[in-house]
């Protein structure tokens, strides 16, 4: 019985971590590892998501996706990516009213 249990048991983790998207441990899974750069060239960013904390990750992530086709994380409590932030809410909040 007991062979049997834990025979039933490896199954399971091994399963578990063969689903995508899913840690045996029960781990989230962020995006960026670390705290991201400082800065970015402005003119090289063809678009950026913003990706609030969830269930997935505890913190917020900013990733650029740059025009040579790179994605790169970015520190939210820089300066500069504070200041693109800003810059992009301003534009969509005039986008909306339009």
């Amino acid at each position: 019985m007991g062979r049997t249990l834990i025979l039933v048991l490896c199954s399971v983790l091994l399963l578990q971590s063969c689903v995508q998207g899913m840690s045996p441990l029960g781990r989230r899974r962020c995006l960026c590892m670390g705290r991201g750069a400082n800065s970015v060239d402005i003119k090289q960013i063809k678009k950026f998501e913003v990706f609030p904390p969830s269930a997935k990750c505890e913190k917020m992530e900013i990733i650029a996706k740059l025009k040579t086709g790179e994605e790169k994380c970015l520190n939210h409590s820089s300066k500069q990516v504070k200041s693109i932030l800003q810059m992009a809410k301003k534009r969509n909040e005039q986008a909306t009213t339009k």
